[in-house]
């Protein structure tokens, strides 16, 4: 005789991505007619592939969850005659349905469990979440980071949208995504004509830091999205959180340091030689190298605190990855021309 329990919708909740669980009215033998000898009643998750497959034990009279037992304990238990209650293991975890699935997901992988027993508030079982459930949800979850780092999450929002194949999505849902952020980004980017229109009379008297511009941006921004992929991985990972977070920074600073003295070393030798190796050269390369090595160690930091202060305020820190290149490129202007005022003059 069997029924089914189905969990509640909620959504991205553990509850909306589990199996249903099986109910099996099992009697075994007793030795004794004893009331400590009632029926068990028996269910079971589907669960493929799993190196120990289970059944979860509910309390007769109260229907909660009290235990499982391994599917090989009963099979290979020589005296039939033994209760339930003597093979009864204890559950490694037990997971709200109301748990986010990307917790229940960390939860399981810690545990190295391929199932595991989904219950409500009154710890009634309500379904089996299996790997295969997490493999399908962390699939559409990498798929939304991935838009979202791209700065295609403002529009293609839903679980739908992202689970469905490139081809199958329309045209128009595409340019709607990604026009409105490449215009917002557009905009952004214009604060650099103004600062460049500020400083223009210094440009046009020292050319070639106009020939380095774009070098001196595209290595910060380069530099800045390197960190920005580590923190966001951390975080994903909860390998970095709020106790590690100022060790983080200041190891990133470090860092950021080192990488900018060699690429700052790099572009003086790259615009000495350039600028033909005159004592004008030098200037000029001073100028330049010393304005990567700020814009890089700006950009780093950017990468840095940028992704940990979204995560802070609840933000996927994907969705500081889109404007990382434009802040650096503004940025980059702005340090470039105050250090051209400053060692130029």
């Amino acid at each position: 005789d069997t029924g089914t329990d189905t969990g509640t919708d909620t959504g991205t909740d553990t509850g909306s991505n589990m199996h249903t669980a099986e109910a099996l009215q099992t009697s075994l033998p007793s030795p004794t007619a004893s009331p400590t000898s009632s029926e068990q009643r028996i269910l079971s998750g589907t669960v493929i592939n799993a190196p120990r497959s289970r059944l979860y034990i509910l309390d007769s009279l109260t229907g909660k969850l009290v235990g499982c037992v391994y599917i090989e304990d009963l099979l290979l238990c020589e005296d039939r005659t033994k209760l339930v209650e003597s093979i009864r293991r204890e559950c490694e975890i037990v997971i709200l349905d109301t748990e986010p699935l990307n917790n229940a997901a960390h939860i399981m992988r810690d545990q190295a469990l391929y199932n595991a027993a989904v219950v409500n508030s009154d710890y009634m079982l309500v379904g089996v979440l299996s790997a295969g459930d997490i493999i399908q949800e962390m699939e559409i979850e990498a798929s939304e980071e991935i838009y979202r780092f791209g700065g295609l999450g403002s529009t293609m929002d839903s679980q739908d949208q992202f689970s469905e194949s490139y081809f199958s999505v329309p045209p128009r849902r595409f340019i709607t995504s990604r026009s409105s952020w490449l215009v917002t980004l557009l905009l952004l980017q214009s604060v650099s004509s103004l600062v460049l229109h500020y400083f223009q009379p210094l440009i046009e008297k020292n050319v070639i830091l106009a020939l380095f511009l774009t070098m001196l941006t595209g290595s910060a921004g380069n530099a800045g999205s390197q960190s920005s992929a580590i923190v966001i991985r951390g975080l994903a990972t909860r390998e970095i959180n709020k106790d590690n977070a100022f060790k983080l920074i200041t190891r990133e600073l470090l860092i950021g340091l080192s990488i900018a003295v060699i690429l700052g070393c790099v572009a003086f030798v790259r615009v000495f030689i350039t600028s033909g190796m005159s004592a004008a050269a030098v200037t000029a390369a001073l100028t330049v190298g010393v304005a990567l090595m700020l814009t890089v160690i700006f950009g780093i930091l950017f990468g840095t605190i940028a992704p940990l202060v979204f995560h802070r305020l609840g933000i996927d820190p994907a969705n500081a990855s889109p404007a990382l290149s434009t802040i650096t490129d503004i940025s980059g202007v702005l340090i470039l021309c105050i250090v051209a005022t400053i060692l130029l003059r």
